[in-house]
């Protein structure tokens, strides 16, 4: 192998793989001024700015939303009051919640992303009874035919009844979709779609408690 393709394989290890301190050390310490030592330097001062871009990506600006697990940039957010949700994933759901309520629709369809959300985010602060009716919701959505304006009206019924509501135990393994799959995707059908898929998933996610929804529905509800 020849000199020069010594070097470059040397320059590609330590701009790629060694730790800044090294990397400057190496270049200090190079009494040389060809130009593949300029080249060399060149390099390592293009590579060690993406290099902390990139660290800063990862690390302190990057929030994960303690429900759902979606990384988003950081907004320095307070995290949601009413959700076990960070701020920045729950301002996306504003978001979604203003363009559903703009389309007027008879059906509500927002009340699925009213439950959606609300299943995928317990835990935290998020308080039983909006656990327990976001389930509910699912399970008449998904499973009954329910519209968002039927479900309301169950919910109405349920909130009639005292009721000691559990504890609930968020599923352990990671969502597939989240919020922001519903919002990337072009307004219209499509974005429906999407929601009606993201509730699927958040409803399946909770397998575990499946019997337990459709018991109280079926008790309380007649479903």
């Amino acid at each position: 192998m020849s000199k020069h393709c010594l070097v470059q394989r040397r320059m590609r290890y330590i701009t790629n793989y060694c730790p800044f301190s090294l990397c400057i050390c190496y270049a200090q310490t190079s009494k040389r001024r060809s130009f593949t030592n300029l080249s060399f330097l060149v390099i390592l001062s293009c590579k060690m700015k993406r290099n902390v871009r990139r660290c800063f990506q990862m690390g302190n600006l990057i929030v994960e939303c303690p429900g759902c697990k979606l990384k988003l940039p950081s907004k320095n957010l307070e995290p949601c009051d009413r959700y076990h949700a960070s701020g920045e994933c729950w301002q996306l759901y504003g978001e979604l919640a203003a363009y559903n309520m703009s389309k007027n629709d008879p059906a509500f369809i927002h009340q699925l992303a009213v439950d959606a959300y609300g299943a995928q985010h317990s835990g935290g602060v998020t308080r039983n009874i909006t656990t327990a009716f976001a389930l509910i919701g699912l399970y008449l959505s998904i499973e009954c035919g329910y519209t968002g304006r039927q479900v309301q009206k169950a919910h109405m019924e349920l909130a009639k009844r005292r009721h000691d509501w559990p504890r609930f135990e968020p599923p352990h393994q990671t969502y597939s979709l989240t919020v922001f799959d519903v919002l990337r995707v072009e307004p219209g059908k499509k974005r429906d779609e999407m929601l009606k898929a993201w509730a699927e998933d958040v409803w399946k996610s909770w397998e575990h408690y499946h019997d337990w929804v459709r018991t109280i529905c079926h008790q309380w509800l007649n479903r």
